[in-house]
């Protein structure tokens, strides 16, 4: 078999099986991301407000890791009834499975989700020391780390399905995610980079429709939102990165691996 290449997935293919299934389970994909992302919504709803100080960033650090973490069990809970529908075998219980095969993966959501955010951790606070000594040296270091977060997102997009549906530990989960996604992180950053755009655009139109009195120049509007309506936004769109993910991995194991639809998570039929 010969190494993987962007031809195995193409980013129309895979943002028009993910929107298509997201749209057709939008009302029972939408309880189970809240339930998910539960932990964060009660830190981000309730969270205080703290002064930019090296302590406050550690602080969100953790709720970032929070954050991340719901993100990828969520990936897990519905990769279960994604790819049953790609395979075209969906029953009333995959949803029920999903839920159940969770709890061994929170080790792989987690180790996940700190992979991530380590790296924009670092960054951040090099930009931090930077502004405190005066200093750009530092803060142009930190753009490398925040790229690094970047390619970590791309290495592990398809690490819960991998988790969840071929039951493997952790650190084998990971590992396989980066096997998987090899010679293809060019179209996962292109699809993920277009559900971040929709994501941003939908706060952003609800910035310019809700905040007022604002300078008509400032441009970022949904960093204005209260932050109930940025958390409902991120809720509702969840689900949709979910599904990409675990549509990705259905179509990585399909070309990559060479493995025919039917027999891809056959052992839930």
């Amino acid at each position: 078999m010969g190494p993987p290449n962007a031809n195995h997935l193409r980013v129309g293919d895979l943002l028009a099986r993910s929107v298509r299934i997201y749209l057709r389970n939008f009302l029972p994909f939408l309880p189970i991301a809240a339930i998910a992302y539960a932990p964060w919504l009660l830190l981000e709803l309730w969270s205080p407000m703290v002064e930019d100080t090296t302590m406050a960033t550690l602080i969100w650090f953790g709720w970032a890791v929070v954050e991340e973490s719901c993100h990828f069990v969520l990936a897990g809970v519905l990769s279960i009834a994604v790819v049953q529908q790609l395979r075209g075998r969906a029953t009333v219980h995959d949803l029920t499975r999903g839920l159940h095969a969770v709890p061994p993966a929170l080790g792989a959501a987690v180790l996940a989700a700190v992979r991530v955010q380590m790296w924009i951790l670092l960054g951040t606070l090099l930009a931090q020391w930077s502004a405190y000594m005066g200093t750009i040296y530092l803060a142009l270091l930190s753009f490398p780390l925040w790229i690094l977060a970047l390619l970590q997102v791309l290495r592990l997009f398809v690490t819960m399905p991998a988790s969840v549906l071929e039951k493997r530990t952790a650190l084998a989960a990971l590992r396989r995610s980066a096997q998987l996604t090899k010679g293809v992180r060019g179209p996962i950053f292109g699809a993920w980079l277009m559900l971040m755009a929709a994501q941003l655009l939908v706060m952003q139109a609800l910035g310019y429709l809700l905040v007022d009195n604002v300078d008509v120049m400032f441009p970022l509007r949904f960093y204005l939102l209260p932050q109930w309506i940025t958390a409902t936004v991120k809720v509702v769109f969840a689900p949709l990165m979910a599904t990409a993910m675990a549509t990705a991995w259905f179509l990585l194991r399909r070309s990559v691996d060479q493995v025919d639809a039917d027999d891809i998570a056959a052992v839930f039929d």
